[in-house]
């Protein structure tokens, strides 16, 4: 498993490799998008800022917005499966005793699932 440091810097070769497209990157605030369409017409554009260390998803079904979903204090991104473009990433709050794991597939179709638990 590679793992992709979110803060100050991002590995856009590593994530390149991952969703098999250029993202669209605004350099001065930290910002980062790649948008990946699945072959049931599902989108979802994956931003990561690595000034705020901020993670937002965005899907889509055709041009119908389905949810959106923003998290913070993300540290790193941990690549899965390269293939399936599966990937995942953690936070916990500070003073909280929440674990949170996301974790996202982009091949051959679409799928974000997600847990909390205390620690």
């Amino acid at each position: 498993m590679r793992r992709v440091k979110v803060k100050n810097e991002l590995d856009n070769l590593t994530l390149l490799e991952l969703f098999w497209t250029e993202p669209i990157i605004d350099t001065k605030s930290g910002y980062s998008c790649y948008e990946i369409t699945d072959e049931s017409n599902v989108v979802l554009k994956f931003g990561v800022d690595i000034i705020q260390q901020s993670v937002q998803l965005d899907v889509r079904v055709a041009d119908n917005p389905l949810i959106t979903l923003s998290y913070e204090d993300i540290e790193y991104i941990d690549i899965i499966d390269e293939a399936q473009g599966k990937f995942a990433f953690s936070f916990s709050p500070q003073d909280s005793n929440l674990d949170t794991n996301v974790q996202i597939q982009l091949r051959p179709k679409i799928k974000i699932s997600g847990a909390t638990l205390t620690n």
